[in-house]
């Protein structure tokens, strides 16, 4: 049989063509189908796989989600790590040929015998750095991040606002010890509606079952500025897909499939579901995607979120169809970093993934050079300042206001907030702290103190300071939690007024008796106290959670006196 053309010419028959190679492929095929081998398999056989083969191809398509990603995402992301095998392979091969070769001139058996050997040599010890490799991958990939970095360092403090009474652990179990056996809230999220903001949740059923079938018919609101509340119930929206449904019906693999194959090479979807408002006052689902900047060392950045609306009431065959569609076309409506701020419900909400943040704050560990952070000179090192007793890490997500070197507002908004502290657990100062503008539109901002500015406490010597505040405090069943950043202009006793750096501290009772794998401390019961403990002078101050309003004249009554004290 002729596989190529006849007009073809003998130079054009043997170069190396992909045409050339695709249409031998074919011929083969259309000869093995003609042949006699395959007339004589039974046709039940024949039948068999001319349904299987397609049956394949359709399944690797639907299930793309579970092997996109080892296929295209990881080696995107180890891309360094893959060329650096590679160069010890092949060095290894020609490193040993050569030395060989010079050591013992005349045995080319030698030579061709001990050159495998150099690539085995070259494979053991990347084997034996494999250790090494991910610290490695880390410490290059965050030196490109804090290069890249869009940063501003203003050398007036910000103000917080909007200060939330709960953390994020107290709302949290509260939402969920209402909640029916068959029911679980999501992961609660701070939101912004208008001017105001609240935590949200959406209710998912527990059920086997039903994580198959039912969709999320509610949406829990509650405002983040009030410490007590009655938690209303009721069907108040509609979507098809959520956290732990099942197959087609899960949020995550339905996102994945959104993704055509090019995009997951540097694209990742996050475990992380929002409820929030659009324009039109309707309840959409916000889903955040991590992007892979770089080709030696991806950094993490944000890739910005896939938007899903309400799924309304249809017949038995529409809800069928729309299940195809999930299947075969995924779900949501990507909106890129570069087009939120034309979104209007978009701006000022907490958008960027939590990873990214942290991913950027770790990186000002080399704002003293390369080999600062290394362990010859940890000059300048750092390390963000997690709390063991906090099941909610850094960054937290609060409300800045950001002013110039002037003191004028330049940005009133949602800011993902990381303190940092020296990289020696030891030392408990206040280094820096590093502020991203949760909805990716602006520079981040960047405070530094140690050695700079002065010497403030660190976010973890706070639980030892509201404890000694109060030494009779049964603390075997209250915790300090989620300590977070308070920055107000105070006047002192004479009525000076001054920035003043505190940190703002929710002590939750805990019933030990109560707990399961998500409370592993126990159930959080009863709305918390608040703590405000002052940075400069290490004095706490218990004040009323329910009037924020009145704490600035609270801590000034307790504080004033310290804060006139000439040092």
């Amino acid at each position: 049989m002729n596989r190529v053309p006849i007009e073809m010419t003998n130079w054009e028959l043997h170069k190396p063509s992909f045409e050339v190679f695709l249409k031998s492929l074919w011929d083969d095929f259309v000869e093995f189908l003609r042949s006699k081998s395959w007339r004589e398999w039974h046709w039940g056989l024949r039948l068999a796989v001319a349904i299987l083969i397609p049956t394949a191809i359709v399944c690797i398509y639907i299930f793309r989600y579970l092997w996109e990603p080892y296929v295209f995402f990881v080696p995107r992301i180890y891309a360094g790590a893959i060329v650096l095998a590679l160069a010890l392979t092949v060095g290894g091969w020609f490193g040993v040929g050569a030395l060989v070769g010079w050591l013992f001139p005349s045995s080319k058996t030698l030579v061709r015998y001990l050159r495998p050997a150099g690539a085995v040599l070259g494979l053991v010890l990347l084997l034996f750095g494999a250790g090494y490799a991910e610290p490695l991958h880390t410490f290059f990939s965050q030196y490109w991040r804090f290069q890249t970095l869009n940063t501003v360092e203003p050398k007036v403090d910000p103000l917080t606002d909007h200060e939330r009474i709960w953390s994020l652990d107290g709302i949290q179990t509260f939402v969920r010890r209402q909640m029916r056996d068959t029911e679980t809230p999501t992961k609660a999220h701070l939101v912004r509606e208008g001017s105001e903001y609240y935590w949200t949740m959406g209710i998912e059923p527990t059920t086997w079952l039903l994580q198959y079938w039912d969709p999320v018919e509610e949406v829990v609101r509650i405002h983040a500025d009030i410490t007590s509340f009655e938690l209303g119930r009721g069907r108040n929206a509609r979507f098809a897909t959520g956290e732990t449904l099942k197959f087609s019906r899960n949020i995550y693999t339905c996102v994945q499939r959104r993704f055509w194959f090019w995009n997951a090479f540097s694209h990742e979807v996050t475990r992380t579901t929002m409820y929030l408002k659009n324009d039109a006052g309707k309840m959409v689902q916000v889903v955040p995607i991590i992007r892979r900047a770089g080709w030696a060392f991806p950094r993490p950045e944000f890739g910005g979120v896939m938007v899903i609306d309400e799924t309304p009431e249809r017949s038995w065959l529409g809800e069928r169809l729309e299940t195809l569609k999930r299947v075969f076309w995924g779900c949501g409506t990507w909106i890129g970093p570069d087009q939120i701020a034309s979104h209007p419900y978009l701006v000022g909400q907490n958008l960027v993934p939590f990873e990214v943040t942290r991913y950027m704050a770790a990186s000002l560990r080399f704002r003293n050079g390369f080999l600062a952070p290394t362990w010859l000179r940890r000059e300048g090192d750092i390390r963000i300042a997690d709390m063991p007793d906090d099941q909610n890490e850094q960054p937290f997500t609060l409300f800045f206001h950001i002013r110039n070197d002037e003191g004028k507002v330049v940005a009133s908004k949602l800011f993902q907030y990381v303190a940092l502290e020296p990289y020696d657990s030891a030392h408990q100062g206040h280094v820096a702290e590093f502020l991203h503008p949760a909805d990716s539109i602006g520079p981040s901002y960047v405070f530094q103190f140690f050695g700079e500015r002065e010497s403030l406490t660190g976010v973890t010597a706070v639980p030892g300071w509201v404890r000694s505040s109060r030494r009779n405090y049964d603390w075997s069943t209250n915790l300090p939690n989620e300590h977070r950043p308070y920055i107000k202009d105070i006047p002192d006793s004479e009525g000076s007024v001054k920035t003043r750096r505190m940190w703002l501290t929710a002590v939750v009772t805990i019933d030990k008796k109560k707990y399961d794998n998500k409370d592993p401390k126990g159930f959080i019961t009863g709305s918390p106290d608040i703590v405000i403990t002052d940075a400069r002078k290490n004095k706490s101050v218990w004040v009323n959670s329910d009037n924020p309003k009145d704490w600035p004249e609270q801590l000034r009554k307790e504080l004033g006196p310290l804060w006139t004290e000439k040092p």
